[in-house]
């Protein structure tokens, strides 16, 4: 698991190796520079030696990563021009130093001063094979305009390779909001620690592709500044998931209650009680309507199904009294997928949360029913698990979708926090969050899951996971991993278009084999015909 930071967190983490421990900043600012070159390099097509390469630096420490940069390029044989968007006699003190080390070297710079300079710029940058944008890191808290602006839209012009130092200039560190304009990179190197700039809103449109780079910040300073963001990896996904013994039996994986379905969405209830099968549950049993589970007999055979409502249709109520008995066997809930609306169906819901002390996912129309309640969920005696899209986190929090999506990581936080819930905000990149402020990043899955019924199937998974005794943030946050990676599985033989729910949902069991490296993952996970 590696850090996810935000502007502060790694400022943090900065000063700490070198107020702390004493690391002088001017050799962080030198690993830095070394690592980005390398990165070119490797990115570059062709020898490095023939390239023409323009850098353009800002008066900041960002600006410092980028005459090591060009120095470190000019040795290696590049022709490089430096172009220096400040005063040479108002730069940071390391910035000073490695502007000085460049010329005394004959690494030509240039200052630029106006914008009618940077008009006269065209050329420099129309013949340029690559592009080193470190005009403003991660400290930028004002819109780029004026000869910044002018900068930046030459940058976005060049027909050569684009790399950003750090992040792309102009987005904002913690939120990836655009501050005025920024750069569109092809490859950003981020330093020390991935930014949530760089994987929310724009841009994570803006920073193509992204490498981490070690710049020498010791793992004692992650220790002692432990940030709230964190990106799980394969062997984290494996050492949370439980172990299945060699004598185990269908009662050791535990026993998910899905409560979903009605008139016209009876797919909605076999997606999420197929996927908690196929992410290893040992029981499912489907609670729905008379009409749903007379349709799921074909669909899901290997599902109990039990009749729960009072009536039929998308309104009708739970039935507590019927519910009893399969509760008392269950050990998970997974509740909403197709589950309807109505007034009697969301008192009966919040009477059940009040009563269980089973551990829960809520998704779909059973948060569509807790809009503007999701108080109803604090003082739970068992855990809760939110799985809302944009759309649904907007219901929860009476405000728009779009509002949702310019501030997810705070936004998830804050509904965990306040309704005493993990929340898992979906969506490209999606974010759990726990009430504790404990936050995790989702690096799988893409565009191919964009397709109805997928959170259905994630909503089954975590539930499964959740009766296997896996904790609910763990759940959560892991539940996601294999769902994303189960998509990616399915796109690799189908591609990114016409990816179905149901491809994702039989994918799971090769998802999860994955995570063990012990063989490389074939076909999509579907038997053979």
């Amino acid at each position: 698991m590696y850090p996810l930071c935000t502007a502060q967190e790694m400022q943090a983490l900065d000063r700490h190796a070198i107020e702390e421990i004493g690391i002088p900043s001017i050799v962080l600012m030198e690993n830095a520079g070394r690592a980005i070159t390398e990165a070119i390099i490797d990115s570059f097509i062709g020898p490095i030696e023939e390239a023409h390469v323009v850098v353009i630096c800002g008066g900041g420490n960002n600006g410092g990563d980028g005459f090591v940069i060009a120095r470190v390029l000019h040795d290696y044989g590049a022709s490089v021009q430096i172009l220096l968007i400040a005063d040479p006699q108002n730069l940071s003190p390391d910035t000073t130093r490695n502007y000085t080390i460049a010329t005394q070297l004959k690494v030509p710079v240039a200052a630029v001063q106006s914008e009618a300079e940077v008009d006269d710029l065209e050329s420099v940058f129309q013949n340029a094979d690559v592009i080193v944008d470190a005009l403003f890191g991660t400290g930028l808290g004002r819109d780029i305009e004026g000869i910044h602006g002018a900068i930046v839209e030459q940058i976005n012009q060049s027909p050569g390779l684009i790399v950003a130092v750090d992040i792309p200039s102009g987005i904002d560190a913690t939120t990836g909001h655009v501050l005025g304009t920024a750069v569109t990179a092809d490859l950003t190197v981020t330093l020390g620690a991935l930014k949530w700039g760089i994987v929310l809103s724009h841009g994570s449109q803006l920073a193509g592709e992204v490498d981490i780079c070690d710049i020498g910040i010791p793992t004692h300073s992650e220790e002692c500044n432990p940030p709230t963001g964190w990106v799980a990896e394969d062997e984290d996904v494996f050492e949370a998931l439980p172990d299945r013994p060699e004598d185990a039996h269908k009662g050791t994986f535990g026993h998910v209650l899905v409560l979903a379905g009605s008139q016209g969405h009876t797919g909605a209830a076999a997606l999420a009680g197929a996927a908690a099968l196929r992410s290893g549950a040992g029981l499912v049993t489907v609670g729905a309507d008379e009409p749903t589970l007379a349709g799921l007999a074909e669909s899901l055979p290997e599902a109990m199904t039990a009749p729960v409502r009072i009536g039929s249709g998308p309104e009708a109520a739970l039935d507590l009294e019927a519910l009893a008995p399969y509760l008392s066997r269950a050990t998970s809930l997974v509740i909403g997928p197709g589950l309807g609306q109505g007034d009697a169906l969301r008192e009966s819901l919040i009477t059940l949360l009040q009563q269980t002390d089973l551990p829960i996912v809520l998704d779909a129309d059973a948060l569509r029913l807790l809009e503007n309640g999701h108080e109803a969920l604090i003082g739970r005696t068992g855990a809760t698990i939110l799985t809302p899209h944009p759309g649904e986190m907007a219901g929860l929090l009476g405000i728009t979708t779009e509002e949702v999506q310019q501030d997810r990581r705070i936004l998830a936080a804050q509904v965990a926090q306040q309704s005493d819930s993990v929340v898992v905000l979906k969506g490209s990149g999606t974010i759990t969050a726990s009430p504790a402020g404990e936050l995790r990043w989702n690096p799988t899955g893409g565009p191919a899951m964009a397709t109805a019924g997928s959170g259905d199937v994630l909503a089954g998974c975590i539930g499964s996971l959740l009766a296997q005794g896996v904790g609910p943030f763990e759940a959560a946050w892991a539940g996601a991993y294999i769902h994303g990676r189960a998509g990616d599985v399915a796109s690799e033989t189908r591609g990114d278009a016409g990816i179905i729910a149901s491809d994702i949902a039989h994918a799971l069991p090769t998802a999860r084999l994955s995570l063990t490296k012990e063989e490389e993952p074939q076909g999509d996970g579907e038997d053979d015909q």
